[in-house]
């Protein structure tokens, strides 16, 4: 959730310094060569998309750990 929303914000402008690139600047800046460049705002919006996704299967992944361990003990 923090990463969704720290990228959010980001793409409105209310994020970090511009000195520091970060997924939501990224996509901001590639939004304006949609249509010349698409992999300006894909590429980051993909990695966006990974590590969200990544980020909720460890989370499952550990959460489904924690049931068995509590059920065997």
């Amino acid at each position: 959730m923090v990463i969704v929303a720290e990228a959010g914000l980001n793409f409105l402008g209310l994020g970090f310094s511009p000195a520091l690139p970060t997924l939501g600047q990224l996509i901001e800046a590639g939004r304006s060569h949609l249509f010349d460049q698409p992999r300006l705002f894909l590429a980051p919006g993909v990695v966006l998309f990974w590590l969200t996704a990544a980020c909720a299967l460890c989370g499952e992944g550990l959460a489904a750990a924690d049931r068995r361990t509590a059920a065997r003990g």
